[in-house]
């Protein structure tokens, strides 16, 4: 049977410590080695993860983008029609000045040839008046809205607007032959809620 000696046993003190220099070295080394290998791979990852960031955070707030883009204006409105042989044919006002009653600026002021005019409703009271000049010789007339007032949210970024629906239309007939209600929901998509007919 042949015994085989420990290499440590015959090594001199120096030769051990020349040993353990370089075992430490070669720790030292394959720590070195495996440190780079885990901060490359984080490093490749940390710039995959920085690449799509800006995507990611693009493709997550476009459909709140779009909505807060949409128009958040509510407007009443109203065009301007004659009755020729019971057919409606658009028509334009002349020269268009329209009041809210009793204030002052007027939300229009003599526009010629106007086919339309848009006004929003107050959402704190329950009807509108409006003085209506068709044209700078015209007598006035009064267009009173009843309506009735809710808040619908658009999203929780762009918040709350407030929406109407019509219940009721009044009005004088000075230069006013007639009025006919069309839509009765005042939104934010731009479709006519009245038709005013001239004489």
């Amino acid at each position: 049977m042949i015994f085989i000696k420990p290499l440590a046993a015959d090594l001199t003190l120096h030769n051990k410590i020349i040993l353990l220099y370089v075992l430490i070295l070669l720790f030292f080394k394959i720590s070195v080695t495996f440190i780079y290998f885990c901060i490359s791979i984080s490093m490749k990852k940390l710039r995959n993860i920085l690449f799509l960031l800006p995507v990611v955070c693009i493709g997550a707030c476009k459909d709140e983008y779009t909505i807060c883009t949409q128009s958040k204006n509510v407007n009443f409105i109203a065009g301007f029609y004659r009755n020729i042989n019971g057919v409606p044919h658009a028509t334009t006002a002349p020269s268009l000045s329209v009041y809210l009653l009793n204030v002052t600026p007027p939300v229009y002021s003599h526009v010629e040839n106007a086919p339309s005019f848009a006004v929003p409703l107050s959402p704190v009271v329950d009807s509108s008046k409006f003085v209506i000049f068709i044209s700078n010789s015209s007598q006035s007339d009064t267009l009173t809205l009843i309506y009735t007032t809710q808040d619908k949210q658009l999203s929780p970024e762009c918040g709350n607007i407030s929406v109407n629906n019509i219940t009721g239309v009044y009005s004088t007939d000075h230069s006013i032959q007639s009025v006919s209600l069309m839509k009765q929901s005042v939104n934010t998509d731009g479709a006519q809620n009245l038709r005013i007919f001239l004489y």
